[in-house]
């Protein structure tokens, strides 16, 4: 609810500025919350200690899923409505179960299939204009 609020919330300001400086303002307050949180982690931290490997798969990480898709999003703010925005980022676990059953082998449990079926739920309660006509009946 919290993410739905805040897409709602940011439709607003990404109307009114570019989606990559959006996204630039978005990822500089959560790094200030994160380094505040992980502060006495970060004095420990010794950079030398992890290797190239991990260090690429960081910025993979960092720059695709995390930086990509908060800009798509904020693209797709400023063009389409902020419930289409959040359907297609709540699907997307919806399609992750998909495609590891169908390709990965893997089997589909209980709470996959909850998990899905509340998605979808939600979904269509908020998408529907519910009255008080409707409640009463």
């Amino acid at each position: 609810m919290s993410f739905a609020f805040f897409l709602v919330i940011s439709k607003e300001l990404v109307s009114r500025s570019d989606s990559f400086v959006a996204t630039a303002f978005l990822l500089i307050f959560g790094s200030i919350g994160i380094t505040a949180y992980s502060f006495n982690d970060l004095l420990l931290f010794s950079p030398s200690k992890v290797s190239m490997k991990t260090w690429i798969a960081g910025a993979f990480i960092v720059i695709f899923p995390t930086v990509l898709s908060y800009f798509l999003n904020y693209w797709a703010l400023k063009r389409v409505e902020s419930s289409l925005v959040a359907f297609f980022i709540y699907i997307q676990p919806v399609l992750a179960a998909l495609i590891s059953v169908l390709y990965f082998g893997e089997s589909l449990t209980l709470r996959m299939f909850l998990s899905g079926t509340m998605i979808f739920f939600g979904f269509f309660i908020s998408s529907r204009r519910i009255s008080i006509k409707t409640i009463r009946r």
